[in-house]
């Protein structure tokens, strides 16, 4: 089986607006297929989640009056962003053969007609917002 080697992610916590440093543990991120560690992921303390609580409450007022246009193009920004590292991966797992290998959930793609119906919703939502 060829295996994708890669240097396993150091991550940070986004809290208030600004990536922080933790002081607490750190756990391991695996890939459920091959059980390599992708990740280092801060666990967070009790003090970072009331942190992020804090900041989230203190965002709310501002969020809850941003128009549904912009917070729906927050979201479709994030789904490109995630829509495009699956394409990034899934080419990584083919250039290493692991697609081959992968479980056939994990290798099914969206049919072409699929992915273009949703590009064409996302683009009659942008032109409607005037963008």
């Amino acid at each position: 089986m060829a295996t994708l080697q890669t240097e396993a992610k150091e991550c940070r916590q986004f809290i208030g607006g600004e990536w922080i440093e933790t002081n607490g543990a750190m756990f391991d991120d695996l890939d459920p297929y091959t059980g390599e560690v992708v990740a280092h992921v801060p666990a967070g303390t009790r003090e970072e989640a009331h942190r992020a609580v804090e900041a989230a409450l203190d965002a709310f007022p501002q969020w809850s009056q941003t128009p549904p246009e912009a917070r729906q193009l927050v979201f479709l920004r994030a789904a490109d962003i995630l829509e495009r590292r699956r394409d990034e991966n899934h080419e990584r797992c083919r250039e290493n053969d692991l697609a081959a290998e992968a479980p056939r959930e994990h290798r099914r793609r969206r049919s072409d007609e699929a992915e273009a119906d949703d590009r064409r919703r996302r683009e009659q939502s942008a032109r409607r917002r005037g963008q």
